[in-house]
């Protein structure tokens, strides 16, 4: 019996090919970037070749300890995840690591000794003007769509939302009570994917526990019920179950869904002549 369910393998990880007009492999530590092409570090002039995976025969490597001392193992972490789909081939670059990096100094410098961290907010007894409303219910919608996306390795589309969110997050009021719940809720959600920033942020801001030995952020339902719709999956026009999407979900987006998640297994989406879709209401798949 195997100790899991489901094997999930990472996609080969690829970078750009470098030679000399000799054709020997250089590499990508090796080779300056100028305006006019690229170089060795002896000068000569390098071509550039197409994006290949990894291997020490191209020497198209990189050495992660460089990556991670320079910039952090968060860093290289949510890189690698944002990046693509974990099946698929992941693209390697340093304008992508920088941004990554960019992107987690923004949020430090911003909530560092700046936010004091809440496990509570009341929304009830808060009086909230028009953004802060629309940055709650956001709030519980990422909550909700992100714990779905990462219990479906959807761990991309995860990531996207977190950057969504902190692009709202970050117009708040600085120490009004929302603005401390909805960022510790975001380095809730953030801390299993970059634990060494979202601890420290935690404990600066008087956490003095570890995030993880808290439960898991649970979501206003209420709140749900501007932002998400229930869409009835029938087949041949009989119910089968429901779904609770964000309003406006694609009919793509509901069959990407169904096909990745193991409760709906038994529905083979192929095998159906059609598939009618009224938005925000009924998938129906006849045939």
């Amino acid at each position: 019996i195997e100790p899991f369910k489901k094997l999930l393998t990472q996609g080969m990880v690829c970078h750009e090919t470098f030679q000399t007009k000799d054709k020997k492999w250089v590499e990508p530590d090796n080779v300056i970037k100028k305006e006019n092409g690229y170089f060795s570090m002896s000068g000569e002039k390098l071509i550039k070749g197409r994006s290949e995976k990894m291997s020490k025969s191209k020497k198209n490597i990189v050495d992660p300890d460089y990556i991670i001392k320079k910039y952090g193992a968060d860093t290289a972490r949510l890189f690698m995840i944002s990046d693509s789909p974990p099946e698929r081939d992941l693209e390697w670059s340093e304008e992508g690591i920088k941004a990554t990096h960019k992107f987690l100094k923004k949020i430090f410098e911003h909530l560092n000794n700046s936010f004091e961290f809440s496990m509570v907010f009341n929304r009830k007894n808060s009086r909230l003007n028009k953004a802060e409303l629309e940055s709650y219910n956001f709030l519980n919608k990422t909550i909700f769509s992100y714990s779905e996306d990462i219990k479906n390795y959807r761990l991309n589309n995860a990531v996207a939302k977190l950057r969504e969110l902190s692009n709202l997050l970050i117009k708040l009021e600085k120490k009004s009570s929302l603005f401390n719940y909805s960022w510790s809720i975001f380095l809730r959600l953030i801390n299993i994917i970059t634990p060494h920033f979202a601890q420290e942020l935690a404990f600066n801001a008087g956490f003095k526990k570890n995030l993880y030995e808290i439960s898991w952020p649970s979501y206003d339902s209420e709140s749900l019920q501007s932002s998400h719709v229930k869409i009835v999956v029938q087949i041949n026009g009989k119910k089968k179950f429901i779904l609770l999407v964000n309003e406006g979900v694609e009919k793509d987006e509901l069959l990407e869904i169904i096909k990745k998640d193991i409760k709906y297994k038994s529905l083979n989406v192929t095998e159906f002549k059609r598939i009618i879709y009224v938005n925000n209401k009924i998938l129906n798949f006849v045939g």
